[in-house]
């Protein structure tokens, strides 16, 4: 699982949608209400913490995440990370997953560039305060 994982994690694909309270989308930037920390509530409709996989003796699970943005102006970072729990046998342990990067802000586009393989994700931006994120066919449900 753990290569499955951290395979994943080099391979990020982030979509869906990001809310930014204030921000004006409307034919401009006018602000960007970066600085925000949106906390891990769901993975794939289940809340947490989710079983991801389980199998006869090993079950895997998210138990915790988060997805940040900080920026001044149009640019700045974003750092997305979740924590697995896996559990076998009588023994547990941790660990976390993170991908972090540049993030653009134009117009109503966000676009992230991941630091570990330079790949380009676009994630649109609406005002609901949630993020949501498709990493190896996972959906991760965000809420500021």
């Amino acid at each position: 699982m753990g290569s499955l994982l951290r395979s994943a994690s080099l391979s990020v694909l982030l979509v869906g949608l990001v809310v930014l309270p204030g921000c004006r989308v409307d034919g401009g930037i006018t602000t960007t209400p970066f600085g925000l920390t949106y906390a891990l509530v769901s993975v794939d409709g289940r809340s947490l913490p989710s079983v991801l996989r389980q199998t006869g003796v090993e079950t895997v699970e998210v138990i915790r995440g988060q997805f940040e943005l900080n920026a001044e102006g149009v640019a700045g970072r974003y750092l997305f990370s979740y924590e697995l729990r896996t559990t076998a046998g009588g023994s547990v342990a941790t660990e976390t997953i993170t991908d972090s990067g540049s993030s653009v802000l134009e117009g109503a586009q966000l676009t992230l560039t991941s630091d570990r393989d330079g790949s380009d994700r676009d994630v649109g931006i609406t005002r609901d305060q949630t993020v949501s994120l498709i990493e190896e066919g996972v959906l991760f449900f965000f809420v500021g």
